[in-house]
């Protein structure tokens, strides 16, 4: 709100760069926002999702200063946000506590486990991101936002990230829920799923054996009622370093035959892999494998 005399505080008021920089944050958070959704539903519907982080980090002192109350949140338990408050400052002094974080939009290490909770540097120049990373051994279910301004248009369809934790006894693991819904707007099929537990869970474990790698991606359901469908066509592993070649994938459900699933694309950035298939839906007790062999050069080769 505004008087009459003041200046109009939309962004596309406020010129190009401020216009940009909402675009690109709206869009950040529609990406997310059915993760929002469902640490809610599994709360039963209480508390806040937005935290400081001594909630959810025990024994940290540090948590409990001034500037990490005042400057930094928890989105759940596994997501951090560090918004650079100040005018004119692009780069500020961000604590992570002890534990793997990877910057949630490019995948890129942050801190590994094995390393002290520090103060590091974080730097985001407009109209980037906000700086959010996920913490290691957690999936972040994620979708195509672009153009979409109603939450019912996002669909069911999702990429996971898969945010590797380190590794023990030669395997890496990450987990993660996600509700089976689809429109999450109808006050009726939210409020079966808080009541009916909704949840499905989400695991990965990723084996590298001499050269081959295989991830194993499972969906359980332990409620009691699974409402909607909801489907996966991408994944994006982080904190697996190597090109994968020859890679195959498999889908194996209670309900149907083993099937063989067409891999569309595979992609190695600079951090993460990325692999796109035909849509799969998380029914309960399905699976996902995905093997391939890894190799030190960029060239890939689709099985």
């Amino acid at each position: 709100r505004r008087c009459v005399q003041e200046t109009a505080q939309e962004p596309y008021a406020l010129g190009p760069i401020v216009l940009e920089t909402n675009k690109n944050a709206a869009g950040l958070r529609y990406s997310i926002v059915k993760y929002y959704y469902s640490l809610y539903i599994r709360k039963g519907g209480y508390g806040t999702i937005f935290k400081p982080l001594f909630f959810e980090i025990d024994g940290d002192e540090e948590t409990l200063q001034n500037k990490v109350i005042e400057e930094e949140i928890l989105i759940g338990e596994h997501i951090l946000v560090t918004p650079i408050l100040y005018q004119g400052v692009e780069t500020v002094k961000a604590y992570f506590p002890r534990d793997t974080w990877y910057s949630l939009v490019t995948g890129e290490l942050v801190q590994s486990k094995h390393e002290a909770g520090t103060y590091r540097d974080v730097t985001s120049k407009l109209p980037d991101h906000v700086p959010i990373f996920v913490r290691g051994g957690h999936i972040v279910p994620f979708q195509n936002a672009r153009g979409v301004t109603r939450l019912k248009q996002l669909g069911n369809n999702f990429k996971l990230i898969i945010a590797l934790n380190e590794e023990e006894n030669g395997v890496r693991r990450s987990s993660g829920f996600l509700l089976s819904l689809q429109d999450y707007n109808n006050k009726q099929s939210l409020n079966r799923c808080q009541h009916n537990e909704c949840l499905i869970e989400i695991n990965a474990e990723v084996a590298v054996v001499s050269d081959e790698v295989n991830i194993v991606i499972r969906f359980d359901y332990n409620g009691k009622e699974q409402i909607e469908d909801v489907y996966v066509n991408k994944v994006e592993l982080f904190g697996l370093s190597d090109n994968i070649e020859n890679i195959q994938l498999e889908y194996i459900s209670k309900t149907a035959n083993p099937l063989k699933q067409l891999v569309k694309f595979y992609e190695q950035g600079k951090h993460p892999n990325t692999i796109g298939f035909d849509t799969i839906p998380m029914s309960a007790g399905s699976f996902i494998a995905i093997k391939g062999r890894r190799v030190e050069e960029k060239q890939v080769v689709l099985a």
